[in-house]
């Protein structure tokens, strides 16, 4: 009789107990996990913002989130990308890019800027995990002059030499130690601590002067391979030379080259460009990055229009026989006009008329494709007035004159 008795009162008391436990559990409020993710946005520039170049675009994400960024020019005509660049937001959830080169296509009409901020946010389940896209958009308008260049594909490359202070940077994956799938401890992979390669003089975009020190950092204790692509003109044709030299890192990772004189071009027709690389080697191989600044320089002598020959024999040398040949250098495929006349003229006098008497007025003479040219002039006998010739019927000046730049003249005179 008591074991019924006993499993009866089980019975009522586990009821009672579930009831008042249900009770208590209804009566509290259910917290919801705390979200510990920043939502995606771009805090500047703000929207409809105007803006200059270069551009530091900042924002918020998810902690230690890829954020790739995707900058556009639009415009009434069409629109040109200028780049898709990557930032990692730090634990805080902040981001920020490097500052960015704004630029836009020659000749194209209400400009404006569209910046898209996009990151991957990964959800797991247990099963799976999957990505979901987040975006922002804005877009701004540039408030000063913008660099203006002609259209172009947006390469890898193209962006690195639009934006010089970007550096090559290896992706770096960080992961748990357990996989959240399998529950297996994942392999530790040993972490890379090699410091990745720099050139901190000359900066880019700046005007060098010779001789020309580049300094950087790199790994303590390692080789460094230095490589200077020139690119200039010399009478419009094209020319590139490279020099490679090799550098040493201190205990402190710093390296410099000595004094480079010889890297200075001889003669341009403007100013030379110098593309400057270094990367860290090691049995010949290159290892890391590849630091990259792009400067320009001057040549020991700038090139123009010249008369290469006859030479002056105003006071010496022996006097020139008409007919005689004229030649010089100048820009390859331009057009040149020659004018003779008798006197000393100069480019500043040479219309008045007590400067000379004009024997052939300018004249058409091309120059080939190498940038050269020649003609022949015949100026004919000195003229005489009374059996007697005048002193300035002896002299002759040749002026010689780009057709596309008839302001510059270059004089040459001659004893006949």
């Amino acid at each position: 009789m008591k074991k019924p008795i006993l499993t009866l009162a089980s019975f009522v008391f586990l009821i009672i107990s579930t009831q008042m436990y249900a009770q208590r559990t209804l009566g509290k409020t259910i917290k919801s996990p705390k979200n510990v993710s920043a939502e995606l946005s771009i805090t500047s520039p703000k929207n409809n913002a105007k803006v200059s170049s270069p551009l530091t675009i900042a924002g918020t994400a998810s902690k230690n989130a890829k954020v790739t960024l995707n900058v556009k020019a639009t415009f009434a005509e069409g629109d040109q990308d200028l780049g898709t660049f990557e930032i990692t937001s730090n634990r805080n959830g902040i981001w920020q890019s490097t500052p960015i080169n704004l630029w836009a296509p020659e000749g194209v009409n209400n400009l404006k800027f569209e910046i898209m901020a996009s990151e991957s946010v990964v959800e797991k389940s247990k099963m799976k995990r999957l990505r979901k896209p987040n975006s922002k958009k804005i877009i701004v308008s540039p408030t000063s002059n913008i660099q203006r260049i002609e259209r172009v594909e947006m390469t890898a490359k193209k962006i690195k030499e639009l934006n010089p202070q970007l550096t090559e940077m290896p992706e770096r994956v960080t992961q748990s130690p357990i996989d959240p799938i399998t529950g297996h401890q994942r392999p530790q992979r040993p972490s890379s601590n090699i410091p990745n390669t720099y050139i901190t003089s000359p900066t880019s975009n700046t005007n060098v002067d010779f001789p020309l020190i580049i300094t950087g950092t790199a790994q303590k204790n390692s080789e460094v391979k230095i490589v200077i692509n020139r690119h200039y003109t010399q009478y419009g044709q094209d020319i590139r030379q490279s020099t490679e030299l090799n550098a040493s890192t201190d205990a402190n990772g710093q390296w410099k080259s000595g004094k480079l004189y010889s890297i200075q071009a001889d003669a341009a027709d403007d100013n030379v460009t110098l593309e400057i690389t270094a990367v860290r080697v090691v049995n010949n191989s290159e290892q890391g990055n590849k630091a990259s600044v792009t400067v320009n320089s001057q040549a020991k002598e700038k090139l123009g229009l010249k008369i290469t020959s006859p030479e002056s024999n105003l006071y010496q040398g022996e006097k020139v026989r008409s007919p005689f040949t004229v030649k010089g250098r100048a820009m390859k495929n331009h057009t040149l006009e020659i004018r003779v006349q008798t006197g000393q003229g100069s480019a500043g006098n040479y219309q008045q008329q007590n400067n000379g008497r004009v024997i052939k007025d300018w004249t058409s003479v091309s120059v080939d494709s190498r940038g050269y040219w020649s003609t022949q002039l015949n100026t004919g006998t000195p003229k005489t007035n009374n059996g007697r010739a005048s002193q300035k019927e002896y002299k002759l000046t040749v002026l010689v004159r780009d057709k596309r730049n008839p302001s510059e003249i270059t004089v040459l005179h001659l004893r006949r």
